[in-house]
């Protein structure tokens, strides 16, 4: 629901891990699903303090067809050094992370 919000771990935070917040800004099952993230903390989620990530998901054959983008990394308003290194580590990591769906979405099964 649209407000929500909620937290992604990448790796045990006791291990030097990191819990990034989110907050849900649209979802639309079982069509799309968007969320910001990388805002301070304790400081609402917005344009131009945050990045907005979309999935777009549509039948497609058997399976589904996945859009997906992350935007705002201009708005930021950072330094331009800066905004290419958060971008490449955000593209490697997505590049990392993307490809994991599938195996998961054939692991839970279909919702429908």
């Amino acid at each position: 629901m649209a407000g929500s919000e909620g937290s992604i771990s990448f790796g045990d935070c006791s291990q030097g891990g990191k819990l990034v917040g989110f907050t849900v800004v649209e979802a639309l099952p079982p069509r799309s699903f968007s969320f910001r993230w990388t805002q301070e903390p304790n400081e609402a989620a917005r344009e131009g303090n945050s990045l907005l990530v979309t999935f777009e998901l549509e039948p497609s054959g058997d399976g589904t067809l996945v859009r997906f983008r992350e935007a705002g990394f201009r708005e930021m308003g950072w330094e331009a050094a800066v905004l290419e290194a958060t971008y490449l580590d955000h593209a490697n990591g997505w590049e990392h992370f993307l490809p994991r769906l599938v195996s998961y979405a054939e692991s839970v099964g279909s919702r429908a």
